[in-house]
């Protein structure tokens, strides 16, 4: 099945390099997957879709002063390959919507803090899970490559918090910053860090984003796009 998926996605997405060029970048995909397989690849829960103030405001700007996010979502050249990966990764296919957020599905996006591509990695994040970066290269623009690396980054992610909620917080302001702010104020979910203040704005608002997005994502005519 993995074999299958990369052929796809090489044939579906790559840029004209050459057949020597092609072979050694499909080559690369297989051994980053080969590099996750040491970790059983079982099926993790889905994210939970909670409906609170929080998602609803979400819903309203999706819907109304934002649309043109829902719109590109469903527009995305990539989506069912990159559904197609964290599947096979045992991740939720809705966590795809992360790269929404993140670059609206734009490979070339770029932040004036140094992140880069579709899942918007910095350099050191991209390079532990296994991205080439520098050197003339950087495998962060690449769709395939890093959308495998999100799934493996995102399991890392569940697999410190158990939860995905605070997994998501941990890919928006990092896994370190999230444990201390549980730490400092002996909360133990998303949605009390947030209440309190405990993490950045930024990443209170990145859940509720999420799940308004993945709701109306799931059901886009009920919300008046065209799906």
């Amino acid at each position: 099945m993995r074999l299958f998926v990369i052929l796809v996605l090489f044939t579906a997405c790559a840029l004209p390099r050459g057949p020597v060029a092609n072979l050694k970048r499909e080559q690369r995909a297989a051994n980053i997957l080969a590099k996750s397989d040491i970790v059983a690849k079982t099926a993790l829960p889905v994210v939970p879709l909670n409906i609170t103030p929080e998602v609803r405001r979400e819903i309203a700007r999706f819907t109304n002063s934002n649309r043109k996010s829902i719109e590109r979502a469903l527009e995305n050249p990539y989506n069912e390959l990159m559904k197609e990966v964290f599947r096979d990764e045992g991740i939720p296919e809705e966590l795809i919507n992360v790269a929404l957020l993140e670059s609206q599905f734009n490979p070339n996006a770029r932040s004036p803090m140094g992140a880069k591509g579709i899942w918007q990695f910095m350099p050191s994040t991209g390079r532990l899970y296994g991205l080439k970066v520098g050197g003339g290269k950087d495998e962060r623009t690449d769709p395939i490559l890093s959308t495998i690396a999100a799934a493996k980054h995102l399991k890392d992610l569940y697999a410190k918090f158990g939860d995905w909620h605070l997994a998501l917080a941990g890919y928006n302001a990092g896994p370190y910053r999230v444990s201390k702010a549980m730490k400092n104020t002996n909360a133990t979910g998303f949605w009390e860090l947030s209440r309190k203040g405990a993490i950045p704005k930024e990443t209170s608002m990145f859940v509720p984003k999420f799940i308004a997005s993945t709701i109306i994502l799931q059901h886009p005519k009920r919300f008046g796009f065209d799906g």
